[in-house]
């Protein structure tokens, strides 16, 4: 692989640039320069620096290093030699000290420059007492794992411990992992501490406000706005007395969810239904840290529930409906109190639930993921979400209210001015497509390797997950 003088191209791109704006003949090119000289002003090529990421399982002994790795420190010190063109290590599943203290030796040995090393906790017991100057946070495969609340708990804390690192949260686009519709993220920029909103932008799949289906114009368009806004109310202080609160809930709810998450017969729910694993698999790829294969899919069982669970393709079942009917009246008022109270974070987390009862149609699941109604699971969720509607609706947050009107509409893809006949019909049409998605998925489950079109059937499968993603993307709208 060659080695490229960055400063030099990024020099040689200004001066094209230039040359364009210097005609200022209102032509596409101009406009479309004029665009890209301002977001080039912003980022330059640095703003896509590369980030290193190492397991840290294999971070243990450093006279058992890989030689993978090895090489790894080898091209980092060549490729910043010559322009930085790597800026984070990032210990993946940071457990201790040692793991820091390696990754430092491997860096003054191979005499790498410019580079920050980034503990990643993945854990809610893991924590940084490094002096690193960033904490990176799992945040998708926290809410994966252990739901909402500790997710957000686990933020709160790391703040209160180290609350002069940057904290740098990795998320997804949909509801589920962090992103969601344009009114449920400007509310949660209100609720960011002051370290969060130092790198709440950068996240590990790009910039928190693009999507791999929107349209280059609108995710510009969203990139902007969102960086103006998002430093637009003050830093959220968590206190103490909240965090105890969340902490509370978490043990009411979040301690079921996570033992029927972890339960045997609720995976099998997902994991032997071959028509969730076919839907899964036809848009789950990875690849292998060690060797250079082609990719494959290699999830797990378990990620094989969470992939359907948190997608915006399908999942009409969610664990975190179930067990909302145990919150004692206690707690309930407490809720209501930080809502009444304009507390940010608990707006934007009441927003959140609000837009999941919504989203999640159990009656449809009976039908894609095969529940009947006296399955404990099925019953654990239509209780629970139940509950949770009854609290949202005395709060003023149902599926009529302002908000909620405004988040269901962005969650469709709608503008905040479309009329309620056209958020009905887009929605009617969301719901066609989840059939046709389920029919096509029955249909190669069906028909398996003995149908003669079979590549042409997982075609139109993925077609139709690409367009019902394409449906519910946020980025931009309203």
């Amino acid at each position: 692989m060659p080695i490229f003088n960055i400063k030099k191209i990024e020099d040689q791109i200004n001066q094209i640039l230039d040359q364009i704006l210097t005609k200022n003949d209102d032509s596409k090119d101009y406009f479309i320069a004029l665009k890209l000289k301002k977001l080039y002003s912003i980022f330059r090529l640095t703003g896509v620096l590369g980030q290193i990421r190492l397991a840290g399982e294999d971070l243990t002994d450093i006279n058992k290093i890989k030689p993978m790795i090895k090489n790894i420190f080898k091209e980092i010190s060549l490729l910043n030699a010559n322009g930085q063109a790597a800026d984070m290590i990032i210990i993946a599943n940071f457990q201790t000290q040692s793991q820091y203290d390696l990754v430092n030796d491997l860096i003054n040995q191979y005499k790498v420059q410019n580079v920050e090393i980034v503990p990643l906790l993945e854990t809610f017991s893991s924590t940084n007492n490094t002096d690193s100057k960033i904490t990176m946070i799992a945040s998708s495969d926290t809410r994966q794992r252990d739901g909402l609340i500790l997710t957000e708990l686990r933020n709160m804390r790391e703040y209160k411990r180290n609350p002069e690192k940057y904290i740098y949260m990795g998320q997804g686009i949909t509801p589920e992992r962090g992103g969601g519709p344009y009114t449920l993220i400007h509310t949660k920029y209100q609720a960011l501490t002051r370290a969060q909103r130092k790198r709440h932008i950068r996240t590990i799949q790009g910039h928190y406000f693009t999507s791999e289906f929107a349209s280059e114009d609108v995710a510009f368009t969203f990139l902007l706005y969102g960086l103006s806004n998002i430093n637009y109310s003050d830093d959220f202080e968590p206190t103490y007395e909240y965090m105890d609160f969340l902490f509370e809930l978490d043990n009411v709810i979040g301690v079921p969810q996570r033992a029927m998450q972890k339960a045997k017969e609720y995976n099998d729910l997902y994991v032997k239904n071959q028509v969730v694993r076919t839907m899964v698999e036809s848009f789950n790829f990875a690849g292998s840290r060690e060797i250079a294969r082609p990719f494959e899919n290699i999830k797990n069982q378990r990620a094989i529930v969470q992939a359907y669970c948190n997608s915006d393709r399908c999942s009409f079942t969610h664990p975190e409906l179930a067990y909302w009917d145990r919150v004692p009246e206690e707690l309930i008022n407490k809720i209501a109190t930080y809502y009444y109270n304009n507390h940010p974070h608990m707006k934007y987390m009441l927003y959140m639930y609000a837009l999941m009862v919504r989203r999640c149609d159990l009656d449809f699941a009976k039908q894609e993921v095969g529940l009947d109604s006296t399955n404990p699971y099925f019953q654990a969720m239509q209780k629970g979400r139940a509950a949770l509607m009854k609290i949202l609706d005395q709060l003023g947050l149902g599926d009529n209210s302002t908000p909620m009107i405004a988040i269901w509409k962005q969650h469709l893809g709608c503008q905040l001015q479309s009329m309620d006949m056209e958020v009905n019909q887009k929605f009617s049409t969301f719901r066609t497509l989840n059939q046709l998605q389920l029919y096509q998925a029955k249909k190669i489950v069906k028909h398996g390797i003995l149908e003669t079109d079979m590549v042409a059937s997982q075609r139109k499968l993925r077609i139709l997950q690409s367009t019902l993603a394409n449906m519910t993307s946020f980025a931009g709208k309203g």
